[in-house]
């Protein structure tokens, strides 16, 4: 049977090991295609302007985008954030999916 701590546990054990081949399959791909992240930088740039956002506030937005969106911080941000979600994923599947076990029955 299903306990709450049992499909806590699962949930977040398929919810990391999901997020950690999410992440080596962007990083992965981030170190052989440089231009993917130009390319994102570059749309994230042009929706920014289109939002009327001043050029001065878009260098300024990007140059911390730019910072923060190394392929290291992708990797860790991307586990940590997708564990995070699957933890709360879990914690509410499990609470609707679990047995309990009958209370005069030993």
């Amino acid at each position: 049977s299903l306990t709450y701590g049992r499909g806590v546990s699962l949930g977040v054990s398929i919810s990391v090991f999901s997020a950690i081949l999410y992440a080596v399959y962007f990083f992965v791909l981030l170190k052989m295609d440089p231009a993917y992240m130009e390319n994102m930088m570059q749309m994230t740039a042009d929706t920014l302007v289109r939002s009327g956002f001043s050029e001065a506030e878009v260098a300024k937005v990007m140059e911390n985008y730019e910072q923060a969106m190394t392929p290291w911080t992708v990797l860790f941000s991307s586990i940590l954030s997708l564990g995070f979600i699957g933890l709360l994923f879990s914690l509410i599947v499990s609470a609707i999916l679990r047995k309990n076990k009958p209370i005069f029955e030993e």
